[in-house]
């Protein structure tokens, strides 16, 4: 208990030494510091009064108007228009894959990805993967069987009497440098 209460004793004696503290120079250089450091503050500008255009209703083309594409004096702004206008909208680009020719597709691995085959082929420099019944190459040719070493598509193809026909296509597993 005894050491306790020096513990005690020695503490209030370093505090007093704080509360007796002489602050007057750190005044003074406060002080210094406000006067030197003035604020300069500008009068704000009152805002101008906004004027709106006046707004003419028959003034100028029609934006919607064919007349609109013949501003600059030619006439194939018209005429693209009207080939445009007579042209099928196309509403979904055709996939790579389904736009490439077998002739340039080249199967560089298989694989299994959750227990089902996965091809791997390059197309134009790209890496594509493929699953059994996704579609490849221009004749609607659809995967049917991929295997370690070759994958097997059936595509819809005209024999020589132009007949469309049904006919096996196999790609190979080619190895790349």
């Amino acid at each position: 208990m005894p050491v306790a209460l020096v513990g005690c004793v020695a503490s209030l004696v370093v505090l007093t030494g704080c509360i007796k503290a002489d602050h007057d120079n750190l005044r003074a250089w406060m002080d210094g510091e406000r006067t030197r450091h003035k604020p300069t503050l500008s009068t704000p500008q009152m805002p101008t009064e906004y004027q709106a255009p006046a707004y003419r209703l028959h003034q100028g083309l029609d934006p919607f108007s064919r007349q609109r594409l013949l501003q600059n004096g030619s006439t194939e702004g018209a005429m693209s228009l009207t080939t445009l206008s007579r042209a099928p909208i196309q509403t979904q680009a055709t996939p790579p894959l389904e736009a490439s020719p077998l002739a340039g597709m080249r199967l560089v691995g298989s694989l299994r990805r959750g227990g089902e085959p996965v091809a791997l082929l390059r197309v134009n420099g790209l890496l594509y993967s493929v699953r059994e019944g996704d579609r490849l190459g221009q004749n609607q040719g659809r995967v049917s069987v991929i295997t370690l070493s070759e994958l097997v598509l059936s595509e819809v193809a005209n024999d020589l009497n132009g007949q469309p026909t049904e006919r096996l296509v196999r790609l190979a597993l080619v190895s790349e440098p």
